[in-house]
């Protein structure tokens, strides 16, 4: 393959991977808007979606890998050794254009890292949720044991105050 065709090749999966990174941040943040609002259905919606699209990076991974393979065949180098940067850089040298291939890995970049942003802040909120859940339980079961303050027959809380 030519180099201007891995380049072609390349571009097309960086803006394959940009889309879904972009469509994961958009879910992560309908997931923390939804934990937000303790929306349960909505949350169960967004992991169902959320779950759909994590088995679409199983292909496009296979992708970057066959991808990234053939060019460090094509070029005599080991797999191991090649970044995105590093096959960007050697394309340029082989008089191939680059700035659209650079210009999507630095919204890539960006846009995971804005990714795992979003990510750290939803984990944050489920432990705080499960954490405040976890406290509210312990207070009424000991409650229950010490001063029987619960009836036994059980009673129905409705907590959406």
């Amino acid at each position: 393959m030519k180099s201007q065709a891995f380049a072609s090749h390349f571009q097309v999966w960086l803006q394959e991977e940009l889309d879904a990174q972009r469509k994961l941040a958009m879910l992560l943040e309908r997931q923390l808007n939804a934990v937000r609002r303790s929306s349960t259905e909505d949350v169960a919606r967004v992991v169902d979606e959320l779950e759909s699209e994590l088995r679409t990076s199983t292909r496009r991974d296979m992708k970057r890998k066959t991808l990234i393979t053939a060019f460090a065949k094509a070029a005599g180098m080991d797999v191991q050794s090649l970044t995105l940067g590093h096959i960007v850089e050697l394309l340029g040298e082989r008089g191939v254009s680059t700035q659209g291939m650079m210009r999507l890995r630095t919204e890539l970049r960006d846009t995971v890292a804005g990714v795992l942003k979003l990510n750290r802040r939803v984990a944050t909120l489920a432990r705080y949720h499960q954490g405040l859940f976890n406290e509210v339980l312990g207070a009424l079961a000991a409650a229950a044991e010490s001063d029987n303050v619960l009836p036994t027959s059980g009673t129905l809380l409705d907590a959406r105050v």
